[in-house]
């Protein structure tokens, strides 16, 4: 076994860059702060076990929190209008990030995200757009936004995160969950709400106006409100429950 465990560690080193030697027998070291000037961009790309703060901040700069052994490898590159935020350290297995790795983006830059890590998404301000969209492929922490936009589009297509989405669209939120995990917009007020449920968990959405519901699996889809139009396509076993 524990020869086993030396040929592993041999065969990680063989695959590390020059600077990435050292990456397996360094500890995370103190914890510090990096301000960083990406460049402009409408879009982040979320990859890895690392949380994005959304705060007010100058355009176009970033702030990365974390050890001071890992921020060499904490990627923060812009690429055809799209903020890339990955985590290139290769010995993530051995280490325990606590505190975790956190990226503090700003929130005027921001019309679209998408999710594919471990990393959860907060806001210490209002996401404010004419159109924001939200994807998920793969992810698996929590995204908890608050919008003041004319649209919104999110979407979970694969993995297990979670989107807690709160405040007004003026026009129309299209919500779409083909996965494992929930969306709750039950503080998301918009006039014309679209809900796509073909997951196996529930959406919680506060159409005013319009609701239209298609629910093609075992999740349900609740609602807030009094719409006047509701048109629902059930064709799964799960549920269009109005809540009080």
């Amino acid at each position: 076994m524990k020869r086993t465990t030396l040929v592993i560690l041999a065969l990680s080193f063989l695959g590390c860059d020059k600077d990435q030697w050292d990456d397996c027998i360094t500890s995370t070291g103190p914890e510090r702060e990096e301000v960083r000037e990406p460049g402009a961009f409408q879009e982040v790309d979320l990859t890895d076990r690392i949380d994005v703060v959304l705060e007010q901040r100058a355009s176009g700069t970033v702030a990365v929190v974390a050890g001071r052994n890992l921020m060499q490898q904490v990627r923060t590159e812009v690429r055809n209008g799209v903020l890339v935020i990955a985590n290139d350290n290769r010995c993530n297995w051995v280490r325990s990030f606590k505190p975790r790795i956190v990226v503090r983006v700003p929130i005027a830059d921001v019309e679209r995200m998408t999710l594919r890590g471990n990393g959860n998404v907060t806001c210490t301000d209002t996401i404010r757009q004419d159109r924001f969209v939200l994807q998920q492929w793969g992810a698996n922490g929590t995204a908890e936004l608050l919008l003041s936009v004319r649209t919104a589009d999110i979407g979970l297509h694969t993995g297990a995160g979670t989107v807690i989405a709160r405040g007004m669209c003026e026009e129309k939120v299209d919500l779409y969950n083909g996965t494992m995990g929930p969306i709750d917009g039950s503080e998301l007020r918009s006039p014309q709400v679209s809900v796509n449920n073909s997951g196996v968990t529930d959406i919680h959405c506060h159409p005013t106006s319009v609701l239209e519901v298609g629910i093609y699996n075992v999740g349900d889809v609740y609602y807030r409100g009094d719409p006047a139009n509701v048109y629902p396509n059930i064709t799964g076993t799960g549920e269009l429950i109005k809540l009080d």
